[in-house]
């Protein structure tokens, strides 16, 4: 049997129109800034503002099932999607066409993430699903140039426990280091392992400090390697801790400024983004809040509050109220949300779950966001991304759609 390769696709096919810009309609808005010992809160709910047109809508080829994530090559000329038959297709920007595909092989079902390396010559596919939902605890690694498949790694699965609730956990989230060197996947049990990617061998495990309580449901949700490659930000159910990757122990702990609970996931660190500078790392939590904290003094300098009042979570939560674990949250259960600075970190985009919408935040003045989609939508937050010029943003909610910044 061959190799799996990206296979080309013949013919272009019909791309959206391009629409013409719209000016975001202002409405009301009630902001409050709270000044408490030297640290600047600001909770911004505006009235819904009209929701940007995106400049492009990329809809699926033929035989995909709905976009579930992806990401921008370096030289911002592709867009890699992944769908939920776990297939990854290569969308030419300039061209708007397709123009390959890579087979699933043992990555199987919708990724949790797509990213390519900061080089752009290899590709990573994170996660995915079985036939029968559970996850697979494989990712893939792909040569771009060759179209063939380099190397998979593979988290065991064991199961993760809410109120005796038992599911298989997996892949949660990953990220490249600067240097393309490493690749550092996060486990929902807890464990975030270290992948050296030219030899496709396991370098080192980062154990949650949690993972030996035993009242603990320790799971690890997101990870962000500091520009400079030294710190590896991995997000748990309570807090983010910030790993030295030189001696691999934890330097510092930023809390979850909210409060929130293990038990209900309000205190989540779901989703995590360094500036470009590594000054500022915005942590998005459980509420679906976002919390902007300076790294050097480890203080929260702003929070990021969600636009628009909670609504219920349709299609993460059952009529019970209970998510995948069986766990009962009122009013439809915790929040997550997608976080990522724009390559200048002029912007801060946030995805806020199941419905509430897609946000492009002022990150030097965080007072009234931008919005991309309304709310109303009914998807789990899936990775928004920038463009590598910061000139556009992208989101994948079935379907991807690219906005202009600013």
């Amino acid at each position: 049997m061959s190799e799996p390769s990206i296979e080309q696709f013949g013919g272009v096919l019909a791309a959206p129109p391009r629409r013409p810009w719209r000016l975001m309609i202002a409405a009301a808005v009630a902001a409050v800034v709270l000044i408490a010992a030297g640290v600047v809160i600001v909770t911004a709910k505006p009235a819904l503002p009209r929701a940007r047109s995106p400049i492009a809508t990329i809809k699926d080829p033929p035989g995909g099932k709905g976009a579930s994530a992806g990401a921008f090559s370096p030289d911002g000329t592709t867009l890699a999607i992944n769908d939920n038959n776990g297939r990854t297709y290569l969308w030419d920007l300039a061209a708007r066409r397709w123009t390959g595909k890579l087979p699933p092989g043992p990555c199987q079902g919708g990724a949790v993430q797509v990213l390519f390396s900061p080089a752009g010559k290899t590709l990573a596919v994170i996660g995915g699903q079985r036939s029968d939902g559970s996850a697979s605890g494989i990712s893939c690694l792909w040569n771009l140039a060759s179209g063939r498949e380099i190397a998979t790694f593979t988290i065991p699965l064991g199961p993760i426990v809410h109120n005796g609730v038992s599911a298989s956990g997996g892949a949660a989230g990953a990220a490249f280091s600067p240097d393309g060197r490493m690749l550092a996947i996060a486990d929902s049990n807890g464990d975030t392992y270290l992948w050296d990617v030219a030899t496709g061998r396991k370098a080192a495990v980062l154990t949650d400090p949690h993972v030996t309580d035993p009242d603990s449901t320790t799971f690890v949700d997101s990870v962000a390697f500091s520009p400079d490659g030294a710190t590896l930000a991995v997000g748990d159910d309570r807090q983010t801790n910030l790993w030295d990757l030189a001696t691999h122990r934890v330097a510092a702990i930023l809390t979850d400024p909210s409060g929130g609970s293990e038990q209900d996931g309000s205190g989540t660190a779901n989703a995590l983004s360094f500036s470009p500078g590594g000054a500022t790392l915005a942590v998005g939590d459980g509420n679906g809040n976002v919390y902007l904290w300076d790294v050097a003094s480890r203080r929260v300098t702003a929070t990021l509050a969600q636009p628009v009042e909670p609504l219920k979570c349709n299609g993460a939560y059952n009529q019970q109220g209970e998510d995948s674990y069986g766990l009962v949250v009122p009013g439809g259960g915790p929040l997550g949300a997608s976080v990522a600075f724009s390559p200048d970190g002029r912007f801060l985009a946030t995805e806020v779950d199941c419905g509430r919408g897609v946000y492009l935040w002022d990150a030097a003045r965080p007072r009234r966001p931008a919005t991309l989609i309304g709310p109303g939508f009914d998807a789990f937050a899936t990775p928004v991304v920038f463009s590598p010029d910061g000139a556009t943003v992208a989101n994948f909610d079935g379907v991807t759609r690219v906005w202009r910044a600013g």
